[in-house]
């Protein structure tokens, strides 16, 4: 009885082939961005702030 030989093994990781680009979404912002609910608080409440000092001047 012979054994069925094995299957060649391809490398799936992201690393050797990397995602496209899903059309519609922006890429991710370079550095320094905060990642969860209390970055997103954190953006909303500058981009008050910047509005209402710009409603002031």
């Amino acid at each position: 009885m012979a054994a069925p030989a094995p299957k060649s093994y391809r490398c799936r990781c992201e690393e050797c082939h990397p995602l496209p680009p899903i059309e519609g979404l922006a890429a991710p912002q370079a550095g320094g961005t905060e990642v969860g609910a209390i970055g997103r608080v954190a953006a909303a409440v500058q981009r008050l702030l910047d509005s209402r000092k710009q409603a002031t001047d």
